[in-house]
């Protein structure tokens, strides 16, 4: 077994928390350790500014730019077509940026963990640092969690993972510890977070155990692990304020992605006016068109009975006044009225809709026609007229389950990790007449060159 490195350090970095401000608690930037943790309210404070180091935007690029739904705006200025073009290498920036940017909030993470030992506990805070500790765990283990997805085979226990350390700065050069080694590290970060966690019931802007059970379920379900999976999803979509089987009504659908509507939130980060957006990926406020939906993905949304079509995907003039599939998902409220925050929304981590579309096919592995009704009940939230079906096979069954998460989760970044799990063969790239085959190396991010250069114990992913 690889060493987990405990008392020394990986990344030389600077304590510095980026300012974020989606809670009534306000981030500590830039302080010494004694100010930082000098009571369970600094604590908390540390806590929140770690929340700012989730980069969901720097995720979907690579996600969803590397998959079949998008190709490359009028406008775009060579943004993505990098990607698109499976042309990424061991220096290419934005997997550069995905490794440094988990393990800088790992580092920071590790940090507070080591000084918050110290903190004097009042008896009337108890619940508060275990709170803020048991979200500390959490977020550590998704920074892991997001590592080994990018940059392993993640659904082989013995390839290699990525380096798991716990302590804030390491001077030495540690391998690479296994996938199995990696999920047992995070697995067990999430139990401890379960047991420090007294938020039960999701709650926007924070870690809950309903967000722990939800991370829980995609990681078993990836691992196609079903009965944890399932197990987990179930216990996930329990704990949010829509409970039942999970699904947003039909009516509260659109609402979900002006911010209007939020009882199907698992885990969600707050965006407020001057922070990143998520729709100006695609386009911009002058309506620069950066990314349109492939021919693919506006042909799948076409159905005028399915309510996330023009949700999704309109056609809209760019800013050369020719008429593009414009992607409008991630618009936010503000567009309603002006261009102002264009793209601003808040980020949905992990929505009850996932955790149900996971119990439906962990079901389909064992009882095809229990799946089929959970499926036909889904459906018939999201299009307007619908009509119930049967499968003649499991395979049938799956093929539709594939086909659901195609559109309930378009730009939402799964489709990437689905054609992993699946082993799809996919038309990719802004023809889209690339085919990225299912065995392709490229399905696994390269080791960034900065890293090899630093550390000569480290290997680098087979085809790079």
């Amino acid at each position: 077994m690889k060493k987990i490195f405990r008392n020394t350090v990986l990344l030389a970095v600077t304590f510095m928390l980026a300012a974020c401000d989606f809670t009534d608690l306000q981030p500590i930037n830039n302080v010494g350790t004694a100010a930082a943790f000098s009571s369970v309210s600094s604590l908390e404070k540390v806590v929140v500014s770690s929340y700012a180091r989730l980069n969901y935007l720097t995720y979907l690029h690579q996600s969803e730019w590397g998959a079949d739904n998008v190709k490359i705006g009028g406008q775009s200025g060579g943004n993505g077509a990098t990607t698109m073009a499976f042309g990424w290498t061991s220096t290419s920036g934005d997997y550069s940026s995905i490794w440094s940017g988990s393990y800088t909030a790992i580092a920071e993470l590790n940090r507070l963990f080591t000084n918050c030992e110290n903190i004097e506990v009042g008896p009337d805070e108890t619940a508060r640092y275990n709170q803020a500790v048991g979200e500390a765990h959490f977020l550590r283990a998704w920074h892991y969690y997001e590592l080994l997805r990018f940059f392993s085979d993640f659904e082989k226990d013995s390839a290699a993972g990525v380096p798991i350390v716990t302590t804030e700065i390491v001077l030495e050069q540690p391998e690479r510890n296994t996938v199995g080694e990696c999920y047992t590290f995070i697995i067990d970060e999430l139990n401890t977070a379960l047991s420090l966690l007294s938020q039960d019931k999701a709650k926007l802007g924070y870690a809950s155990k309903a967000a722990v059970y939800g991370l829980l379920a995609r990681l078993y379900y990836y691992r196609n692990d079903f009965s944890n999976a399932k197990s987990f999803a179930e216990k996930a979509i329990a704990g949010s304020q829509l409970g039942g089987d999970g699904v947003t009504p039909m009516d509260n659908w659109a609402e979900i992605w002006t911010d209007e509507y939020a009882e199907n939130d698992i885990f969600t980060i707050i965006k407020k006016s001057g922070e990143t957006t998520l729709g100006t990926m695609f386009f911009t406020a002058d309506n620069a068109c950066i990314t349109e939906a492939s021919l693919k993905a506006s042909t799948m949304m076409a159905d005028v009975n399915d309510v996330r079509g023009t949700v999704t995907i309109i056609d809209a003039p760019d800013r050369d006044k020719n008429t593009v599939k414009r992607v409008v998902k991630f618009e936010g409220l503000n567009w309603k009225t002006s261009m102002t925050n264009c793209g601003l929304c808040n980020w949905k981590m992990i929505r009850t809709e996932e955790m149900r579309m996971i119990a439906i096919e962990a079901t389909a592995q064992t009882d095809v026609a229990a799946a089929a009704k959970m499926l036909n009940d889904f459906q018939a939230q999201r299009y307007v007229e619908f009509t119930p079906k049967t499968y003649a096979t499991k395979d049938d069954l799956i093929k539709a389950i594939i086909d659901e998460r195609d559109r309930e989760f378009m730009y939402e970044g799964i489709r990437w990790w689905d054609g992993r799990h699946y082993k799809l063969d996919m038309l990719c790239g802004s023809d889209l007449v690339t085919v990225r085959a299912a065995d392709s190396y490229k399905w696994i991010m390269p080791i960034p060159d900065a890293e090899l250069q630093s550390n000569f114990n480290i290997e680098q992913n087979p085809g790079y």
